[in-house]
């Protein structure tokens, strides 16, 4: 199972050296991969910034990949060597993205935002795969390849009502769609149950909520999960010798 590590440039300040420094650590903490995050913020991190970030972070050793839903910050990301783009609208804001992520060839990772009709509420697992697959169908009519195709499982982003134990439960319903599934832990918040941040319990429940979804992901063959704390996951995933691991590679093309 791939680890996709999380640096978010606007929270540190977008510092290019911090936000390297932490993607520098994430990989030897064991992640796979370290997906810059430009949505979590406010844009303090340019396109040029950007495209700086990812060559200095290969220049490392770091394998990369960025969230976005900006085509610009796709083209930059790319031409300066990130290898997947996480898309939490599916292509659905940019008719041009989906034309540049087929001709570049990188991997995408299709957000379930528009996969999911906006009455369906509750999501049903079955339902969520369905419209994922019809989905993907307007990929493929983009030209990408079907290597190129990963479904975000829509957990954590998308899924913030109680349909979200319900998709986790029946992961593997989303994979029967027939393609690699991402699954987000990176919000713990929303699995642990409703407290106020100042209970002394709320940071330990939600970093076994984080734990928890790792497990139901690995339990499911997803093909990767998503976290930001990667040391954690790769000890429960991997165990203690799967902390080191700097400059592995990942099955991201």
């Amino acid at each position: 199972m791939e680890i996709v590590g999380v640096v978010a440039p606007d929270h540190l300040g977008g510092d290019v050296g911090l936000a390297a420094a932490r993607a520098v650590r994430l990989v030897c903490e064991g992640a796979d991969l370290v997906d810059i995050d430009t949505i979590a913020g406010e844009a303090l991190l340019d396109e040029r910034g950007l495209a700086r970030l990812v060559r200095r972070l290969l220049a490392e050793g770091v394998p990369v990949g960025v969230t976005t839903t900006s085509v610009d910050a796709v083209v930059s990301a790319v031409d300066a060597g990130a290898r997947v783009v996480c898309d939490p609208s599916g292509g659905s804001l940019d008719p041009f993205m989906l034309r540049i992520v087929a001709a570049a060839g990188v991997r995408y990772v299709m957000g379930q935002s528009v996969a999911r009709a906006p009455a369906a509420r509750p999501a049903t697992p079955a339902g969520f795969r369905d419209r994922a697959a019809r989905r993907v169908g307007a990929l493929l009519d983009a030209g990408l390849d079907p290597d190129q195709v990963v479904l975000d499982s829509g957990v954590g982003h998308y899924l913030r009502d109680d349909s979200r134990w319900d998709v986790l439960e029946h992961l593997e319903l989303l994979a029967r769609a027939g393609y690699p599934v991402l699954v987000d832990a990176s919000w713990p918040a929303l699995f642990a149950a409703s407290r106020p941040e100042e209970d002394d319990g709320w940071a330990e429940e939600q970093d076994a909520a984080a734990v928890g979804v790792c497990v139901v992901a690995a339990s499911a063959n997803a093909w990767g999960v998503r976290v930001d704390d990667v040391a954690r996951a790769a000890a429960v995933l991997r165990g203690p010798a799967g902390w080191s691991r700097h400059g592995t590679g990942t099955h991201a093309r």
